[in-house]
């Protein structure tokens, strides 16, 4: 058996973060291959999950965090939860890995090097390139993305295995670790039980736009979909945008709320659970997946792709970092340019105008999800890496 403990991110609610993780350890936990563990490193803006601890279809959690970073019998309780939480769910008779989410930093280093003392083996999944990450959500957050920069070049030394999720990042850690870590890229997931294939048909008269996730509008593009989504509902009374997400740098999410009250056809949804997000995401029509041509946003890999793919109607989607390498413009989703209003307009005036062309471009996008992004085979990929170190 397998021991793995699951570190930084939740794994009992949360957004890509928190998908990507289970998406490759649930089908590996629910088949007997790996026991698992999650040590969930909270945010400055989840404070109240800090103690937060229980148990998940057999799978133990343990929320961690301090309410201030400068309090250093916070900070204490903090290493000194963590580091029980690591010694408690290491068990000498397994193989034992620890699952990092994300890079190396000053919040979670002390943590990762009791894990290798104890006799961890370490994976790091590395999703995006902190060096060209420009929003931040306080002092701390800036401090973090920092640190990790610089400690993303000591990586060869704390880890055992790498993950990636693009050719950008596998590239990028290639140079950093040259041949001596074990490096697997594997792309998004999706979680086919999410998404029942049920009739396809699209209403003409009650068509549903959706975009789900972060807005950062440095690196997802969410301002240029409201924008085009003003110059659509005026002309157009048939359409509506759903909206799910959140930002967690105030002044971005107050930009958005003022385009949003300007819009009756804009109905904000906030934060849904698990639940809830894949009954909206089920019952929707169009999926508008907009990014920035920055740096930041072409070395990752939106996760949300997957998932509007997998819905089986048609995905609006921008030619940032690995998209094309899986996406043909109309035949499995429109492909428009990054940051551009005019092509969001134009592809989904296309849609809503032969609503029949959804249907198509869904028969297909399932084929390509299914191909490439199902989390039950990527799961393996996963497994494989575990099992070589």
């Amino acid at each position: 058996m397998i021991n793995v403990v699951v570190m930084n991110v939740s794994l009992i609610e949360g957004m890509a973060g928190t998908m990507r993780v289970k998406n490759l350890v649930d089908p590996l936990y629910e088949k007997g291959k790996i026991d698992l563990s999650n040590l969930s490193l909270v945010h400055t803006y989840e404070k109240s999950k800090i103690g937060q601890k229980g148990s998940m279809n057999g799978m133990e959690y343990e929320y961690i965090g301090y309410y201030n970073p400068l309090n250093i019998i916070e900070i204490l309780r903090f290493y000194r939860s963590g580091y029980a939480f690591l010694e408690k769910h290491y068990n000498s008779n397994y193989k034992n890995v620890l699952y990092n989410y994300g890079y190396p930093d000053i919040k979670n280093i002390l943590l990762l090097m009791k894990a290798k003392k104890i006799g961890y083996k370490i994976i790091f999944d590395i999703v995006e390139d902190k060096r060209y990450e420009r929003k931040f959500s306080n002092f701390l957050g800036w401090l973090r993305v920092k640190s990790s920069v610089f400690l993303i070049k000591k990586i060869g030394q704390l880890a055992d295995g790498i993950v990636v999720i693009s050719s950008y990042l596998d590239k990028r850690i290639k140079e950093i670790v040259g041949s001596k870590i074990e490096i697997s890229l594997i792309p998004i997931t999706v979680n086919f039980k999410h998404f029942p294939q049920k009739s396809k048909r699209t209403d003409p008269s009650n068509v549903k736009i959706f975009y789900g996730g972060s807005f950062f509008l440095g690196k997802d593009g969410v301002e240029y979909l409201l924008e085009a989504f003003n110059v659509l509902s005026k002309k157009y009374s048939t359409i509506t945008l759903l909206l799910s997400g959140k930002s967690v740098v105030k002044e971005e999410m107050d930009k958005i709320n003022k385009i949003i009250n300007n819009n009756r056809k804009i109905v904000f949804l906030g934060y849904l659970d698990s639940e809830e997000y894949y009954k909206v995401l089920n019952s929707c029509d169009i999926f508008c997946m907009p990014r920035n041509n920055s740096l930041f946003a072409n070395a990752g890999f939106p996760f949300k792709l997957g998932e509007f793919l997998a819905t089986g109607k048609g995905v609006v989607a921008t030619k940032v970092g690995d998209v094309s390498q899986y996406l043909t413009n109309m035949e499995n989703a429109m492909l428009i340019e990054p940051e551009s209003v005019d092509e969001i307009v134009k592809a989904i005036e296309y849609l809503v105008l032969n609503t029949d062309e959804i249907a198509r471009l869904g028969d297909s996008a399932i084929g390509v999800a299914r191909e490439n992004f199902d989390s039950d085979k990527l799961s393996e990929s996963l497994f494989s890496l575990i099992v070589k170190i």
